[in-house]
């Protein structure tokens, strides 16, 4: 019995610790990892990611800039840099036209900028329900450029149109523990994650209540904190203070979970958001590595 006892004891340091496990299906292979701009000026705690096709947005978040890049053939250039010296750039998302937005840890507000980093003003609707106050944790956008807002001032769910009018709210289950962030399916359903519970919840494209999608995570997360879809509606979310990224169906299953603290290229330390280019690529923003890390999902 003592040795049984040591052997559990063991197994349950290596899941604090967050050390790989397999994926039932699917694993992340490591492709690329990206420091810094072409000057050489390196990342410091960046904190979000947007991609595409042929984009990636960085919020290089300790540096008070955007690092924009440009993607050919699986090859990362260098594009531009945007400044913002007043601002700490939290989440970045693009819009269908190119405009990008990003969420202010500062101000705590969504700055809205144009595709070369022009100043076009903020996400303010004006015909909020009441409390007709705003206080974004996080926020995605869909294929009609609507805006979804994690509103933790008033725990809901804030859908906004492209005119900056608001169109519909959804309230935060009860009994959460803190909803740290959403996404979208490709069918449309949004869901949330709740960072202390540690479920993910799921809300279809009309209803007006969320339901469990997802049992306890707790088993091999430690602090999930961030999620991203991709294509198939595989969801990827980033276990932060355990450093890994656990995968899960459509349905809600558990499907594996992948990397783990260290500093080497394919293991994260503290990572932050999350997205999917429409492909098979994943990218992470490796946070206390000063570093996006780019995986390709594929089959075991």
């Amino acid at each position: 019995m003592k040795l049984l006892g040591k052997i559990c004891a063991v197994l349950a340091i290596i899941l604090a610790l967050g050390v790989p496990a397999k994926a039932k299906g699917l694993k992340l292979k490591f492709e690329a990892a990206i420091y810094s701009d072409d000057k050489g000026g390196k990342l410091y705690l960046p904190e979000g990611v947007d991609c595409g096709e042929n984009h990636m947005v960085v919020a290089d978040s300790g540096n008070h800039r955007l690092v924009r890049y440009t993607i050919q053939d699986k090859t990362i250039s260098f594009k531009a840099e945007i400044a913002l010296p007043k601002a700490y750039p939290l989440v970045v998302h693009l819009d269908s036209g190119g405009d990008i937005f990003v969420l202010d840890g500062k101000e705590r507000r969504i700055m809205q900028l144009g595709p070369e980093g022009e100043a076009k003003g903020f996400l303010d609707p004006a015909n909020l329900p009441e409390p007709n106050k705003m206080v974004p944790k996080s926020f995605v956008i869909d294929r009609e450029d609507n805006f979804y807002v994690l509103d933790i001032f008033s725990s809901r769910v804030l859908k906004i149109g492209k005119d900056g009018k608001f169109l519909r709210q959804i309230f935060f289950p009860g009994n959460t523990g803190f909803i740290s962030d959403l996404a979208l399916t490709p069918r449309g359903d949004l869901l949330l994650l709740d960072s202390v519970v540690g479920v993910v919840y799921k809300a279809g494209p009309d209803a007006s209540t969320f339901s469990v999608l997802t049992e306890n995570m707790k088993e091999y997360s430690n602090f999930p904190d961030r999620l991203t879809t991709d294509a198939q509606g595989t969801i990827y979310v980033v276990d932060q203070y355990g450093s890994g990224i656990i995968i899960l169906g459509s349905d809600g299953s558990f499907l594996g979970r992948q990397s783990g603290m260290g500093w080497e290229e394919s293991l994260l330390r503290y990572p932050s958001q999350v997205c999917n280019n429409g492909g098979s690529e994943i990218f992470v923003v490796d946070r206390n590595n000063n570093r996006v890390q780019i995986f390709i999902a594929t089959e075991n």
